[in-house]
């Protein structure tokens, strides 16, 4: 079984240090990242997955995932630009990040990239 928390931070923590990095080795911003009709060559091959594995996310989620990571807002204005509640965003990240984690192993394993960076902790 899944260890959603631990999950969650694993994925958290991830896309708080790696996303930038990688953004950053394109010349990119989180918000270009979004952005329809990149190409693989633009994105180069991590930044391609993250960017598979962010739109495999449930949709549901994935309003509150954008504003949290690819433009860096906090929880708090994140969730007053999507007017939602307290709780209802704090299970919104706990499962969308879980859904990443979920398509990014996906992904991995379909590409048969070696070795698999594993985000899901078990219980």
């Amino acid at each position: 079984m899944i260890n959603q928390r631990a999950t969650r931070d694993n994925v958290d923590k991830f896309l708080k240090t790696a996303l930038p990095h990688f953004l950053l080795m394109r010349g990119m911003q989180g918000k270009e990242l979004m952005e329809k009709g990149l190409s693989k060559k633009q994105l180069g091959s991590h930044l391609s997955i993250i960017y598979q594995a962010f739109n495999k996310v449930s949709f549901k989620y994935q309003p509150l995932l954008h504003k949290l990571y690819f433009e860096n807002k906090s929880m708090k204005q994140a969730r007053k630009e999507l007017n939602i509640s307290h709780d209802t965003s704090w299970k919104y990240k706990i499962y969308g990040l879980n859904d990443f984690a979920i398509q990014f192993n996906k992904i991995q394993k379909e590409k048969n990239i070696t070795p698999i960076l594993n985000l899901i902790e078990i219980e």
